[in-house]
């Protein structure tokens, strides 16, 4: 019997069948609760000789779970206060370089505006890494610059200098 018979001879007694899915759901949680540390190991065996699968699978996880992961990292900062201060202070190691580059943009423009659009922005601009923490910028003076939050989303992960 050839793979496409043996396929479409399960589609229709599937089809046929409609408790086969809540009876192969349940055989297959019985068979995992009794074989449990087997099947641990040899799926870990797997992931290690598949580096490259895994990736692709958490990847694609990713980018159809958007949502989930956002209600998790939302709930997490909620969780987590101290934690996220302390990692959005990675972001910027040299506090001093913020304050210059506020001080130089003040300077430049008479007010604190998007170097992008020029577009005055009083307490709603956004400090916008050059060269992405991703790809290896830093959080130094000639590495910041000011942007409004539509100029910054539509930068993404660009490496875009406005400044000169």
């Amino acid at each position: 019997m050839s793979k496409e018979v043996r396929r479409d001879y399960m589609r229709e007694y599937r089809k046929g069948n409609e408790d086969y899915k809540l009876k192969t759901q349940i055989n297959t949680q019985k068979y995992y609760q009794e074989n449990r540390e087997e099947i641990i190991i040899v799926n870990k065996k797997w992931a290690r000789d598949n580096p490259e699968k895994v990736r692709k699978n958490r990847n694609r996880w990713a980018r159809n779970n958007r949502d989930k992961i956002n209600k998790w990292v939302r709930k997490w900062r909620e969780d987590n206060p101290e934690m996220t201060l302390v990692n959005s202070a990675k972001r910027y190691k040299d506090k001093d370089a913020l304050i210059q580059v506020l001080n130089v943009n003040f300077l430049q423009f008479g007010s604190t505006c998007c170097e992008n659009c020029h577009t005055a922005i009083w307490d709603k601009y956004e400090f916008d890494h050059i060269v992405p923490i991703a790809l290896g910028g830093g959080g130094d003076y000639d590495n910041l610059q000011i942007l409004c939050k539509p100029c910054n989303m539509e930068k993404f992960t660009n490496a875009i200098d406005f400044r000169r």
